[in-house]
């Protein structure tokens, strides 16, 4: 008995069909914590610029962000007053990121501030004392001890505690 002439065509696409299936699956179980990670990163920054504000207006370091009126923080983001001028802020993450963002590459090519952040993947010593959100993040844990009052300039230590 003979197979009709399209069973094979049949089969072929049926077999695309079941890989655009998973492929699809794939991209919307990475959606969720990819999107988690863009709102931390967000709120990391909103966060940042306000206790740098709060620290450059008062002259000191806040013993928490409520101190510093920065509320609703996610539990993706912690921060830790070390001492009269210093503090530690980390921001967890989900999954690692490249960071490329092209704007950013741009304004560092017109300010001449490439590679100013610790390199190119965004971790070392970063030669300020403001706390910087870089783009380029690993996954799980990373933290930055900021010598908020530091004279020197060299007040910036930034690490990742990366956990699985």
């Amino acid at each position: 008995m003979k197979k009709g002439p399209l069973v094979k065509y049949k089969i072929g696409l049926a077999v695309l069909g079941l890989f655009a299936l998973v492929l699809l699956m794939v991209v919307l179980l990475e959606a969720g914590p990819t999107k988690q990670d863009s709102s931390t990163y967000d709120q990391a920054n909103t966060i940042a610029n306000n206790l740098d504000a709060y620290i450059e207006d008062n002259n000191n370091v806040p013993s928490s962000l409520a101190e510093a009126n920065i509320f609703n923080v996610p539990a993706t983001i912690t921060y830790q007053k070390l001492s009269d001028s210093t503090f530690k802020f980390c921001v967890d993450y989900k999954t690692a990121s490249s960071g490329f963002d092209a704007s950013e590459e741009e304004t560092n090519l017109v300010t001449d501030n490439f590679g100013q952040n610790g390199g190119s993947d965004g971790f070392g010593t970063v030669d300020n004392q403001y706390l910087i959100i870089s783009p380029n993040h690993s996954k799980g844990e990373n933290c930055q001890v900021i010598n908020a009052l530091a004279d020197t300039g060299s007040g910036t230590e930034v690490y990742n505690n990366n956990s699985t």
